[in-house]
């Protein structure tokens, strides 16, 4: 029986081949200035990392914040769906080889690639309220004045390396790990944990423009954030080592959030 079927592909192979059949040309390049730019963005942020991990029975959901290069203290919610339907690979300890779907609230991600992704089965459905409703149309991206990836092709989004990157660093790909700091899986918790696009675009909108104008501050409203419950670790910069990692309590009344993104 074969590990996955033709629509499934794991995260390792995402990376390797996103394109699946075709080879991407420059993919080297890709791998290696992605991972020069992480390494600049974990120096900026003093090697923290945030996620959280969520198991519905075999599965694991595993949200991240991956920053932004653009803006200090802004974060991209990105989120990896791991799992398998093939009953002898459920308890692998390694779960590099479990196919997975994502979400990511980068542009990038939703106005170039989402649909894509869906057509693949690679997106988390779960999340699907979270686009606008046209991204995932097909009348809308199979429309004739639809420029951005008109033959829906996979590859690579930023925040998705990034993500990548992180899960590697903080051995997220491993079973018992996961299995030691994940909480049981809540859709609406999830739901209420990741920012809609459009309040993700807003935030991002005041940040820029508080970033542009330090004397002022934005008229515009943002929503208060949620309380997360946040695992972070805390790694050597500039390089893949980690050097320690605190796990918190799997109750969210008795986790402490290790930053807080203020809203003005």
């Amino acid at each position: 029986m074969p590990d996955m079927t033709d629509n499934e592909i794991s995260f390792d192979k995402y990376i390797d081949n996103p394109m699946g059949g075709a080879v991407l040309s420059n993919r080297n390049m890709y791998i290696n200035l992605y991972t020069a730019k992480f390494d600049e963005l974990m120096v900026r942020e003093d090697g923290k990392m945030q996620y959280t991990v969520f198991k519905d029975s075999d599965d694991y959901i595993i949200h991240l914040k991956v920053p932004s290069e653009a803006l200090p203290d802004f974060y991209y919610d990105v989120v990896v769906r791991l799992y398998t339907k093939v009953s002898a690979k459920k308890a692998n300890m390694n779960l590099r080889r479990h196919a997975a779907q994502f979400f990511s609230n980068d542009p990038a991600f939703i106005y170039t690639f989402a649909y894509a992704f869906k057509t693949k089965d690679m997106f988390v459905k779960d999340l699907s309220s979270k686009l606008p409703k046209k991204t995932l149309s097909t009348k809308f991206n199979t429309s004739e004045d639809r420029k951005r990836n008109p033959n829906h092709e996979i590859s690579y989004v930023k925040s998705l390396f990034f993500a990548y990157i992180m899960m590697n660093r903080q051995n997220l790909f491993d079973r018992n790990k996961l299995d030691a700091i994940a909480v049981k899986y809540s859709r609406s918790i999830l739901l209420r944990d990741v920012s809609s696009f459009e309040d993700k675009n807003n935030e991002r909108y005041v940040k820029q423009y508080e970033k542009d104008n330090p004397n002022k501050k934005s008229t515009k409203i943002l929503k208060k954030e949620p309380t997360n419950r946040w695992s972070s670790s805390k790694g050597i910069t500039r390089t893949s080592t980690v050097a320690k990692t605190s796990v918190q309590s799997k109750m969210v009344n008795k986790t402490k959030t290790t930053r807080t993104v203020k809203r003005k």
